[in-house]
């Protein structure tokens, strides 16, 4: 899993605490920023944008806490605040 280190969402975080995915997001918008990627596919699982005056994000991974490996809670919470924009 490749993440971008300098987003306020993924900074200091892992491979290990992002999304793994479950499906590929194969193409989208310039808008929209890929924070983590497959490193064999290359495809995108956590995409982020500025959205008019809001921020939204699509996660890939799958929707289970049993999933072979659900996002950490430090991440969550990042993304929880970056949308609520408590975070840069």
């Amino acid at each position: 899993m490749s993440i971008v280190a300098e987003h306020p969402v993924t900074c200091g975080l892992t491979g290990s605490d992002v999304p793994y995915a479950a499906d590929r997001i194969t193409a989208f918008s310039p808008e929209w920023v890929a924070l983590a990627r497959g490193d064999q596919s290359g495809d995108a699982s956590l995409l982020v944008a500025e959205v008019g005056a809001g921020r939204a994000a699509v996660d890939a991974s799958h929707n289970s806490k049993l999933a072979l490996r659900p996002e950490s809670d430090r991440f969550l919470e990042r993304l929880g605040r970056w949308l609520m924009r408590s975070l840069p």
